[in-house]
């Protein structure tokens, strides 16, 4: 089970000012230091980040910037949150080309997800046939995004056309796209998002977790949303998908919404509630490894080796670093460890594969 936290908490929502007049340039944007999110998300806990799809490609000139910035922290990216208005057959066209731009990127970063938000709702309302128009649209976006690996699925949001629940129903009885249940946008919405989910657990993504209290979105436990309900369902049903937390618009310090929500999963999702620690990231297939951000030691890496500096070199960390290599570069792991002095007295450790 993959564990992540939503980016979007730690600035405004703007948008991407080319999209005024270039469709293919809309996007959303949270306006934050990506870096500096970043750390404060790993340091409360979370290994694993949404973000919307204007914080994506603006790494396009040089995507390897946001891949050292995830390794730096041992983090990687999960899902992309990205918007469009679906609805209008001449605008397609440019929609699309905006979607391709944001699964290349995405694959390159890892992405398993993306959520769509979006169908515009006209200046006379939603029209008769606006619907079917949108289910073309999404299934349009879908094989872009299929196209490079990643599971594409429906975030019903306010103000977009399946905000209500009838128009949720709606929306999926003429698209067949997956759902990605956000429960406070499903009860500001007037359902009952645990119902949501019994209904459409069959076509569940996966979920973001999300509380709801008078003053608008919140932190996980803080609200009225009966969270550990949903929790509950899916854990009697089975499901082994993945989770992303989000407090977006909250009014209070963002890094302590983000900590105040993982506290609330500890004994519920996350099973250890001792201080959480920066763990590695690794990959056999490649012939590298990536480890990076344990506690204060330095990490270096390059292709097929790994070395740490530190006072006490972490041993453990190498100990137990095949459990983190995946693929088929599994088989031909080597832990050629060295010990040797390092810069001002200092021990280094070289992990090569």
């Amino acid at each position: 089970m993959k564990l992540g936290y939503m980016t979007n908490a730690f600035g405004p929502l703007v948008g991407e000012g080319g999209g005024v007049t270039s469709i293919k340039d809309i996007r959303y944007l949270t306006l934050c230091d990506d870096e500096a999110v970043l750390k404060k998300i790993t340091n409360a806990g979370f290994r694993y980040i949404e973000v919307l799809e204007g914080n994506l490609t603006k790494y396009g000139s040089d995507i390897q910037v946001l891949k050292d910035m995830l390794a730096r922290y041992g983090a990687g990216m999960m899902s992309v949150c990205v918007g469009a208005n679906f609805i209008y057959p001449d605008a397609l066209e440019d929609e699309m080309f905006h979607m391709e731009t944001v699964a290349a990127l995405a694959e390159q970063v890892g992405v398993s997800y993306v959520a769509f938000c979006g169908g515009a709702i006209r200046g006379k309302g939603v029209q008769t046939g606006d619907y079917a128009l949108l289910a073309k649209g999404l299934k349009e976006a879908e094989k872009v995004f299929a196209a490079h690996g990643i599971e594409a699925s429906y975030h019903p949001h306010l103000g977009s056309m399946a905000e209500k629940p009838e128009q949720i129903d709606r929306l999926f009885s003429v698209s067949d796209i997956k759902i990605c249940p956000d429960l406070a946008h499903l009860a500001a919405g007037g359902g009952d998002p645990l119902e949501i989910v019994k209904k459409y657990y069959d076509r569940i993504s996966f979920v973001h977790l999300k509380d709801l209290d008078e003053n608008g979105f919140a932190p996980l436990g803080t609200g009225h949303v009966d969270v550990e309900g949903v929790l509950r369902f899916l854990k009697e049903k089975g499901y082994a998908g993945d989770y992303l937390v989000e407090a977006d618009g909250f009014a209070g310090d963002p890094e302590e919404a983000c900590r105040t929500s993982y506290r609330f999963l500890q004994g519920k999702l996350i099973q250890n509630s001792s201080r959480p620690r920066r763990r590695s990231t690794a990959r056999g297939a490649g012939g590298h490894l990536r480890m990076g951000g344990f506690y204060n030691e330095k990490t270096e890496c390059g292709p097929g080796w790994c070395r740490v500096h530190g006072k006490s070199a972490l041993n453990r960390v190498f100990r137990h670093a095949q459990v983190f290599l995946a693929g088929p570069g599994r088989a031909g792991f080597k832990n050629n460890l060295r010990h040797r002095p390092g810069n001002r007295g200092r021990r280094e450790r070289t992990l090569r594969l």
